[in-house]
């Protein structure tokens, strides 16, 4: 008679194989995340600036169909439109190129900083700077 180990394994061979081959994630039973259901998530997110909207225009709640009056619109509201359309459009035109003379610096004025007698930093031509006796050099012009 054989030791009871090698009777059972004909038993378990089936059961080693079953667990082998079977796809999926043996952890899944395991796992304590929540799933997300995309459509709550779209859900949430739509109310979410639906109340920014409607906290921009100082309402509590979505206007009902029934409150909009039927009819053309008040002149004031028409204006008020049509001079926003007409600003809206002015600034989307083009801009008028700047003439080339503005663009460009006209002139750079340099001007050296020259170590006085009692080491005071003063500019050529300033009283009390440049080079000992006054005269003042002034500084190359670049432009």
């Amino acid at each position: 008679m054989p030791p009871s180990g090698l009777r059972l394994l004909p038993l378990l061979l089936p059961l080693l194989w079953l667990l082998v081959l079977t796809p999926g994630r043996p952890a899944a039973g395991l796992s304590t995340c929540k799933t997300i259901d995309m459509e709550l998530v779209k859900r949430k997110r739509i109310e979410a600036i639906r109340g920014q909207i409607l906290s921009k225009l100082r309402l509590a709640s979505p206007p009902s169909q029934g409150e909009v009056p039927p009819g053309p619109l008040p002149e004031a509201v028409l204006a008020l439109y049509n001079s926003t359309r007409d600003r809206v459009a002015g600034e989307s035109a083009e801009p008028e190129p700047e003439p080339e003379a503005d663009y460009y610096a006209k002139e750079v004025t340099r001007v050296l900083m020259v170590e006085t007698h009692n080491g005071e930093l003063g500019g050529a031509g300033e009283p009390g700077g440049g080079p000992p006796g006054g005269a003042g050099v002034p500084g190359p012009r670049v432009g």
